[in-house]
């Protein structure tokens, strides 16, 4: 592929000669006759770069160190996004053809596109739908009713419960359920009675759900997952949380049951939002956080309970010498005697 085709189709600067290459590589990895990605002058002058045959350099970084490159590069502004268009030219999405394993089961009264295809051992149930260009991978079991949209990756053992919507675009990775029952109960002197969760979940559009993630029904009304959000592995969400569009939740979140939370929010890792609680449209939580109550302005908080994330770094670091203090306070308390 030549260098010029690239630059060409990502919108990017071409310094240097044009050059082919076969490989895309990092540069901890680099193999022949490949584009290498540098985005740190560090990891360029740690490792061995003579197998490459070009670089991809963010043009800042190329523009300060420009004496050190000796072969032809791909200069971009937006790194990040440079690199998600030249994944996609190396490694374009395979159009699946339509195909249903002899081991599946597929309801008779389920309808199904011509070119899905449909792995090993999967089941789909009564009067379920499955759009146009979707792959279910093998072990995925899709209950009764189940609505999913054109262009949808099911990977394996994904469990998709009765009445469950999923958009157009959505993926979801292996070993996630969605639609399980909600943590309801009521607590009685004879122990806690089960509440029965009747309601569903609806996935919308360019959703992307990681392995091992579970997403619980309503009660009555919906679980919402929102537009273009992005979830990432090993995350609970509780039943009735709607979550709003393009948010991104980070591995091992959990939301509590009727929580509300908006637009382009951002939960950092191992973040717990209690139940019932509202997020504003554009709030950023740190990894470890505990939300107990409403955040009602856009901002970036941090800690257990959450603060203002300037103000929990003050504390943080005040937090440390709280030692200094304690001994200070005990040094002028023997004085005083």
């Amino acid at each position: 592929m030549k260098l010029s085709y690239i630059v060409e189709k990502i919108g990017a600067r071409l310094s240097g000669e044009d050059a082919d290459v076969g490989n895309l590589s990092d540069i901890t990895e680099i193999v022949d006759n490949s584009l290498v990605l540098v985005s740190d002058i560090k990891m360029f002058e740690r490792y061995d770069t003579s197998k490459a045959s070009a670089f991809l350099v963010p043009t800042k970084l190329f523009d300060k160190y420009s004496n050190i490159f000796n072969k032809p590069a791909i200069l971009v502004d937006d790194y990040k996004y440079a690199l998600k268009c030249i994944i996609d030219i190396f490694y374009p999405d395979e159009q699946p053809a339509g195909f249903i394993s002899e081991s599946a089961y597929v309801d008779k009264n389920a309808v199904v596109a011509d070119d899905v295809y449909i792995g090993n051992n999967v089941s789909i149930g009564f009067r379920s739908k499955i759009g146009k260009a979707c792959e279910i991978y093998a072990g995925a079991v899709i209950g009764k009713n189940v609505s999913i949209g054109d262009n949808c990756r099911i990977y394996p053992n994904v469990s998709i419960y009765d009445n469950c919507i999923i958009g157009n675009n959505v993926i979801i990775h292996a070993g996630t359920v969605v639609g399980s029952d909600g943590f309801g109960f009521v607590n009685t002197k004879e122990g806690h009675l089960k509440i029965k969760h009747v309601g569903r979940v609806v996935v919308e559009d360019n959703v992307e759900i990681g392995s091992n993630c579970s997403v619980d029904k309503g009660t009555l009304s919906s679980t919402v997952i929102g537009e273009g959000t992005k979830i990432d592995n090993q995350v609970q969400i509780g039943h009735n949380v709607k979550i709003g569009k393009h948010c991104i939740i980070v591995s091992q979140t959990g939301i509590g049951g009727s929580s509300n939370i908006g637009n382009f929010v951002v939960f950092g890792g191992q973040v717990g939002i209690a139940d019932h609680v509202n997020v504003a449209d554009g709030v950023m939580i740190g990894s470890k956080s505990g939300v107990s109550s409403n955040i009602d302005k856009k901002g970036i908080y941090s800690g257990a309970p959450v603060l203002d994330h300037k103000l929990w770094r003050r504390n943080a670091t005040a937090f440390k010498d709280l030692y200094k203090v304690v001994r200070y306070v005990k040094k002028k308390e023997g004085e005083d005697k």
